[in-house]
């Protein structure tokens, strides 16, 4: 008898051990659908510079790279100058850059972007002032920019829960959020 009630005791304990985190996603998954969304808008504003250039980035396209840890962004980059009455000029900035995730603002953010390719469509004055300026400024305008944030119900329902972040990957169609029972 007292062997069948330990039995009982330590089945009941499994049971409440495995029910303890039922209910609570194990990960978050954000695709780059997603991603793109959310990062065009947090875009800057187009930057001016003493009124003599205007730079705007549009249109990001990501592609993540899974087994660098990266994601690759590439944008539109508009280059205008009312000051000379220049017609605009279009080009394309490409960058990588590794991924954060903050848990004090439950956010994840890029770090340490890397200007990879910027090229302009013609050949002039204004072009060989934007592409000085966009090299200046890209990296420094992106570091740090937050791409995706867990909503603060979702994050207290996980603390709550003794979930903590476990990790960060970038998939082939995304990146993924780990969670895993609080020590």
């Amino acid at each position: 008898m007292a062997a069948a009630r330990r039995l009982l005791v330590a089945w009941l304990c499994l049971a409440l051990a495995a029910c303890a985190g039922f209910g609570l996603p194990r990960s978050i998954r954000v695709t780059t659908g997603e991603l793109e969304q959310r990062l065009q808008q947090q875009l800057p504003a187009p930057v001016r510079v003493f009124d003599l250039l205007e730079l705007q980035l549009l249109q990001p396209r990501l592609q993540t790279l899974p087994a660098q840890q990266r994601l690759r962004t590439t944008f539109t980059v508009k280059a205008s100058s009312p000051a000379l009455a220049a017609r605009a000029v279009e080009g394309q900035l490409v960058m990588e850059a590794g991924l954060r995730f903050d848990e004090s603002d439950a956010s994840v953010s890029l770090v340490q972007p890397q200007l990879l390719e910027l090229s302009f469509e013609q050949r002039s004055v204004l072009v060989t002032e934007a592409q000085r300026l966009v090299r200046a400024l890209a990296e420094r305008a992106l570091d740090g920019m937050v791409l995706y944030r867990i909503k603060p119900e979702q994050m207290q329902a996980l603390r709550a829960a003794g979930a903590r972040p476990a990790g960060l990957s970038v998939t082939e169609d995304g990146l993924v959020l780990r969670f895993e029972p609080a020590r």
